[in-house]
């Protein structure tokens, strides 16, 4: 975000990034002339009760229950909510109540990290707007309150035509063209590269990890080989606009 409020992307005429993923064939990049990865949003839910202890529910308002329900009931928005051949996806990524020691002290206050993706501006002006009822109508629910802080994260990563071309050239170049011909579907993940494209044309392509575990799990394994790998790819591209 720096680079494009300073002005240096426009230094560049294209932009491309790679990611790492475990389940593609072999050292392939995967690039589609389409939009690759999602819309991106962000909230930290805040419901605030009155604490208490465990042994009198009754004479507080225990806001972790109003959070369990929370948590239930924005799973409908996918469910129920949205068009089946539409694409959302709210994961919660923290629950922050109380502290690491207490067994017996009822929280005055949970916050909740929730993450929500879409492929679909409108689904997302739709499920956002869902959300935010949801968060409301549980914490009175409960005769609590609620604070919602919402983070815009980032847009869809489009591919442009003729750098995706490139970029498959390329590929095809280093890894064979019989490994750059696997397609997927727009994954739901997302990238800040999405501001990038949307000052400059470029291509968000994929590079095989090998054989661990998915990203943002505690077992993942990083392949240093990949870097001479990227290089290698990234060279190519420049020398090829230089020519």
């Amino acid at each position: 975000m720096r680079l494009i409020k300073h002005n240096h992307l426009w230094l560049s005429q294209k932009h491309y990034n790679y990611d790492l993923l475990h389940f593609l064939y072999r050292l392939c990049t995967d690039s589609l002339l389409r939009y690759q990865i999602t819309l991106s949003d962000r909230f930290k839910i805040k419901i605030t009760g009155s604490g208490g202890h465990a042994s009198a529910p009754q004479n507080s308002k225990d806001p972790t229950l109003a959070a369990c329900h929370l948590i239930l009931a924005l799973q409908s928005i996918v469910s129920r909510n949205t068009d089946p051949q539409q694409s959302v996806v709210i994961s919660v990524g923290s629950i922050i109540a109380g502290n690491d020691e207490s067994y017996n002290i009822i929280p005055e206050q949970v916050e909740i990290l929730l993450s929500v993706r879409t492929l679909n501006k409108n689904v997302r002006k739709q499920t956002i707007k869902r959300n935010n009822e949801i968060i409301e109508h549980c914490s009175n629910l409960f005769g609590l309150t609620s604070e919602v802080e919402y983070y815009d994260k980032a847009d869809v990563t489009y591919n442009d035509e003729e750098a995706t071309s490139l970029a498959w050239k390329i590929a095809g170049e280093i890894f064979g063209n019989e490994c750059c011909a696997f397609e997927h579907s727009p994954g739901m993940a997302s990238d800040d590269l999405s501001y990038m494209l949307s000052a400059r044309k470029g291509c968000y392509a994929y590079i095989n990890n090998g054989d661990t575990a998915y990203v943002h799990n505690g077992h993942y394994v990083f392949n240093d080989d990949l870097f001479s790998i990227a290089a290698t790819y990234f060279a190519k591209i420049t020398l090829e606009y230089l020519q």
